[in-house]
């Protein structure tokens, strides 16, 4: 065997293969939901310290405004700020579809999937929770606290 021709064949493969990883969009995930569920801390989580400080987390008080995006080379995260329960739910469902149709015809910015968190310790998934999360495809529900949360209370919330 030809370790010339092997290396030369590994050398063309790598180098194709990291020119189509780059033209690539890398997946774009909005993390939605009331203030205090615990959105930017599930994102510190996935960054770390480093990229999201602990300053960003409020504990039950609204830090973000608008929509921050935290980015690595393989997921970008967007934290959206929290909904208010003071608000019209449909005003918030239309204002974060607003937000994804403005970026839904770029493939590097358009929104692959949704996060919606609900606070488990709360016990409850409101009426607003389950209108917002109709809205929209490719959502998944996060409950989180579960550490914090009996097993009757997600039961009732499941």
């Amino acid at each position: 065997m030809n370790t010339s021709s092997s290396s030369e064949g590994f050398k063309y493969f790598l180098e194709n293969y990291i020119k189509e990883k780059e033209k690539q969009a890398v997946p774009n995930i909005l993390v939605c939901g009331y203030t205090g569920t615990g959105k930017t801390s599930i994102i510190q989580s996935l960054f770390g310290k480093d990229t999201v400080d602990d300053k960003l987390i409020g504990h039950g008080k609204p830090m973000t405004q608008g929509f921050e995006k935290y980015k690595n080379p393989n997921i970008n995260v967007w934290d959206s700020k929290g909904f208010e329960h003071d608000k019209a739910q449909s005003e918030l469902t239309e204002e974060t579809k607003k937000w994804i149709k403005a970026k839904e015809n770029n493939p590097d910015s358009s929104i692959h999937m949704i996060w919606y968190t609900i606070h488990g310790p709360l016990a409850r998934v409101t009426e607003s929770d389950t209108d917002f999360i109709k809205s929209f495809k490719n959502i998944i529900t996060i409950i989180t606290q579960v550490d914090r949360t009996s097993k009757k209370q997600l039961e009732e919330m499941i």
